[in-house]
């Protein structure tokens, strides 16, 4: 973690979820397969233990932090990549989006 925030001011939480959506975009592959892990709201059409297909960043955002854009089935969506765990714990991406998602969990 303080290797991707290194040189970023720890007051500026918009500039290190910027920096790790940057991090993100540069270390994860995509496309790739993973599970809905947390929900922050009951209700909507993604619901806990879905399977995603994660195709890349949307955007980051000071309140839900780096956002995915996802598919199920046929229809597309934007969620939080903090609320996704990858389906193979063996992948590449596993690690880099597990300490993001430890990262935001604590910050």
């Amino acid at each position: 973690m303080n290797a991707v925030l290194a040189g970023v001011d720890p007051d500026d939480e918009m500039a290190a979820i910027e920096r790790w959506g940057d991090y993100l975009g540069q270390t994860l592959s995509f496309p790739f397969e993973a599970k809905v892990v947390e929900m922050l709201f009951e209700r909507g059409p993604i619901r806990y233990g879905d399977r995603l297909r994660v195709l890349g960043i949307n955007i980051v955002d000071d309140s839900y932090g780096v956002l995915a854009d996802v598919k199920r089935g046929r229809k597309s969506y934007v969620y939080p990549f903090c609320d996704l765990e990858t389906v193979d714990d063996e992948s590449s991406n596993h690690d880099p989006l597990q300490l993001y998602t430890v990262w935001f969990a604590n910050r």
